[in-house]
């Protein structure tokens, strides 16, 4: 009737077995259970994120690292790894809301540099120059230096304000003797960038060219489009013409009214087929800028140098 007083030796031995465990598991499994977590192998495992490009992933174990150790990683380099590991990731959008609470120059203009980079990649050219304008540009950090002077040549240019873009490249002559840097290819872009925008179209010229069917898409660089859309509107009013002219009244006003949209959206489509031609030669030419300055290199030399790669 009563198993359990029968079983009273057993239940103790339990109790006093689990109160151990508890105690041992507390004492000496935890720690070896959560060694995998102390700090050096959690930098070890970002590091090794960041190596195989799991930018999202490194970032997520960054913060891991500052919730069990916090103070562990200096609030500067922190701020830096995380800036860097958002770029990589393209969360631009992260890296402008997030505010630096330190106030040593140096990392200043660091933040600064990944800010315009972000607003670079994102193409609000107004912004970055807006950035850059109310900086004064470190004097005893030369690397620091010529990373602006990069970033404000490539806005200059973007801008399409070649003549500062000539005048930043002059002024960085003057200011910064280093036989590491090619002073001539400063000089390439902006010629080849001044004959890129000499090819932009002129949506307007677009637009009045389209009263002709088709010129404004053949202005715009859209040959095919431009002989298609001269035939089809073409073909629509001479039918609209001659169902008009045998008496035939209703059909003409059918062919007439999808002739009269088919020639005005001949019109609109020639404007818009400019600005397409044109967003995409300023998309080709950022590219080319972006790749001959070599930003990504100075984001490297910045996070080597600056991030958690200097944590002992």
């Amino acid at each position: 009737m009563f198993p359990l007083i029968n079983n009273s030796p057993v239940i103790i031995f339990f109790t006093i077995f689990m109160l151990l465990s508890n105690f041992s598991y507390s004492k000496n499994l935890k720690p070896f259970l959560f060694y995998e977590y102390n700090h050096r192998n959690l930098l070890s495992f970002i590091s090794y994120l960041i190596s195989n490009a799991q930018y999202y992933r490194a970032n997520v174990e960054l913060m891991r690292l500052q919730s069990y150790y916090p103070g562990y990683i200096d609030k500067k380099k922190l701020h830096i790894t995380e800036i860097y590991l958002l770029f990589n990731g393209k969360k631009y959008d992260a890296i402008l809301k997030k505010k630096p609470k330190f106030l040593n120059k140096d990392y200043l203009y660091i933040d600064s540099i990944f800010k315009i980079d972000s607003y670079l990649y994102k193409s609000k050219y107004q912004t970055s120059n807006f950035i850059l304008s109310s900086l004064n540009y470190p004097e005893n950090n030369k690397d620091l230096d010529i990373y602006l002077y990069k970033r404000a040549f490539i806005t200059s240019i973007l801008l399409k304000d070649l003549k500062k873009a000539k005048e930043i490249t002059i002024d960085l002559k003057n200011k910064i003797k280093d036989s590491s840097i090619n002073y001539s290819k400063y000089d390439e872009l902006i010629n080849h960038c001044e004959t890129n925008y000499a090819l932009l179209k002129k949506p307007y010229d677009a637009l009045f060219l389209g009263f002709f069917p088709g010129m404004g898409y053949i202005y715009s660089d859209e040959k095919p489009t431009g002989i298609l859309a001269f035939i089809i509107v073409t073909v629509f009013s001479t039918l609209s013409y001659f169902s008009f002219k045998t008496n035939n009244y209703p059909l003409g006003i059918c062919i007439g009214t999808a002739s009269s949209f088919l020639y005005g959206g001949n019109i609109i489509g020639g404007y818009f087929a400019s600005k397409k031609y044109n967003n995409i030669m300023i998309k080709n030419l950022k590219k080319d800028l972006l790749e001959e300055m070599d930003l990504n290199t100075d984001r490297e030399k910045i996070y080597i140098k600056f991030g958690l790669t200097n944590v002992n």
